[in-house]
């Protein structure tokens, strides 16, 4: 869609993200080339374009690995290579596993449909002061003019698995110093892709020594509720701001620096399957779960709370982790730090309803 309407947009002269930064930013194996000219700090990587390549992508670069895409969202597919496994039987799985994202992958148009990267190792304890916090944040910014103007730092919790996203919070605990590591890093990945006027949507990865890899950005807002979040506890309006960059080249709505501090801190979460001890070959009936309120810290409290329909037939989907979610909810308090302690409290004691349902079994890959 981003790039269907900055090729509608340049052929009308009207302003948008630029047609070729739109594909720029699209394509995964595109994005990491531009990044590799542009001198952007992200990982060596390879096409893959066949099982050869796969092999070939492994002898040169070593483990661990990450597979990867190049062109769906939400980390489906993406998948760690450690070398415990032969890598072109994952690489066979992994397409056998997305093979209903066909469509998009037509839609997508390009002939390198994956690639394999360095994985980049984070560290956590040289950017945060707890272990409550992952290894990687997002940030939005908006492009004005081919010009990255940064807007929030969206802190996030462990990952499920290597890949699946937790929680995203506002405003990020990070000091100073750390924010403006992030920022220009940010700055250096979507400029180099060419972008002029559009949200951008980054992804960091917080390493040792307080280096960082640039994991991918977009050229769109975030998922998830991020942008309802930062308009909520920072008063702006992301929405009105990019249709006045659009309109009149330029925003009052646009801060003159990343925003970091607010009286009011969200928190978006996501309850999995794999928060309980389920079997990930077994089908399940979704009931629901039991309260968890007594699970929140003091001073948090759940503004949305929606789970998926009762009576849904669930199962854990190789290679498609972030799928597997049952209830999403938005939480509020004073403190940041305290919505990423109640995240934790929440997934370590929520207790899901389900009913295995018999004879539905389903293959997984080991």
């Amino acid at each position: 869609m981003v790039l269907s309407v900055a090729k509608a947009a340049e052929a009308l002269g009207l302003r948008s993200a630029g047609a070729e930064a739109a594909r720029n930013a699209r394509n995964k194996h595109t994005m990491r080339e531009k990044f590799r000219e542009a001198g952007v700090p992200s990982p060596d990587f390879r096409a893959i374009y066949s099982e050869h390549d796969m092999i070939s992508a492994v002898q040169e670069l070593g483990y661990p690995l990450v597979l990867k895409p190049t062109y769906l969202a939400c980390s489906i597919g993406v998948t760690l290579l450690d070398g415990t496994r032969n890598p072109v039987e994952v690489f066979r799985e992994v397409q056998q596993d997305i093979r209903e994202n066909t469509g998009d992958s037509l839609l997508f148009n390009e002939e390198c449909l994956f690639l394999v990267e360095e994985y980049m190792e984070g560290c956590n304890a040289d950017w945060y002061d707890n272990p409550l916090y992952s290894d990687y944040v997002s940030v939005e910014g908006m492009m004005v003019n081919g010009v990255y103007r940064p807007v929030a730092i969206t802190d996030k919790t462990p990952m499920l698995s290597s890949f699946t996203e937790t929680s995203h919070i506002v405003p990020s605990v990070l000091d100073a110093e750390a924010q403006d590591i992030i920022v220009e890093a940010c700055r250096q990945a979507n400029e180099s892709l060419g972008l002029q006027n559009c949200p951008t949507h980054t992804e960091v990865k917080l390493m040792k020594n307080r280096q960082v890899g640039i994991i991918e950005t977009a050229a769109r807002f975030g998922g998830w509720n991020i942008i309802p979040q930062i308009n909520d506890v920072f008063g702006i309006n992301l929405t009105k701001a990019w249709a006045e960059v659009l309109l009149y080249g330029d925003s009052a709505q646009l801060p003159s620096h990343v925003l970091s501090h607010s009286d009011k801190a969200r928190c978006n979460m996501r309850i999995y399957l794999q928060d309980n001890p389920l079997d990930p070959s077994r089908k399940y009936q979704f009931e629901g779960y039991e309260k968890i309120d007594h699970l929140l810290s003091e001073g948090v409290f759940i503004h949305t709370e929606t789970e998926i329909p009762r009576h849904t037939v669930v199962s854990s989907i190789p290679h498609q982790n972030a799928m597997s979610f049952v209830s999403t909810l938005d939480l509020e308090s004073a403190d940041s730090l305290v919505l990423a302690e109640s995240v934790r409290s929440i997934r370590e004691g929520v207790k899901l309803k389900v009913r295995e349902l018999e004879d539905l079994k389903m293959e997984v890959h080991s």
